[in-house]
């Protein structure tokens, strides 16, 4: 049996994975996660699920003020197809020309994991919405993010990191 440990270090976060041979079956495989008890407190977990249901309403409804809101000065979004978007007010404008050409519905998270390590965390998770472009036909769409979010000195959970990807083809 091989055994891999890896450990991911960030500004305040550490986190380590470790993978053995015999977790390949063909099949996906939860990669079991070192975890510090102390540091998954029910109230960040609580508090950082309340930022994502503002986060996730103001994408759902269009409201690029209120998304930049709810992300860092220094947040990146990686989406499919673009370069990459850097800082809140880039973000702000890139929503707003995505809210300018499509509507979002029914989105709704099927599938997901949250690790709070200090003032950062991770979600991964899959997830289905529907997009409409235009006039066009609301098109049914699958898709995985991994958020990076990071608590501030005010308090706040704000996403840093947005990655996100498609599992069924993009309507655009």
């Amino acid at each position: 049996m091989t055994t891999w440990s890896t450990v991911y270090q960030g500004a305040g976060w550490e986190f380590a994975r470790s993978l053995s041979t015999e977790s390949f079956n063909g099949s996906p495989a939860k990669i079991p996660v070192k975890r510090e008890s102390a540091m998954n407190d029910d109230a960040e977990r609580t508090a950082i699920a309340e930022a994502g249901k503002a986060f996730w309403n103001a994408h759902e409804s269009g409201d690029a003020d209120a998304l930049a809101v709810l992300v860092t000065d220094s947040a990146v979004l990686f989406a499919p197809g673009m370069e990459e978007v850097r800082g809140r007010d880039a973000l702000r404008d890139a929503a707003q020309q995505m809210f300018a050409m499509m509507t979002i519905g029914d989105f709704t998270i099927i599938e997901q994991e949250l690790e709070v390590r200090g003032s950062s965390a991770y979600e991964l998770a899959t997830y289905s919405e529907t997009i409409q472009i235009g006039d066009g036909d609301a098109t049914p769409v699958r898709g995985r993010y991994l958020l990076v979010w990071r608590k501030e000195a005010d308090g706040a959970w704000r996403v840093d990191r947005n990655l996100f990807h498609f599992i069924t083809q993009a309507p655009f």
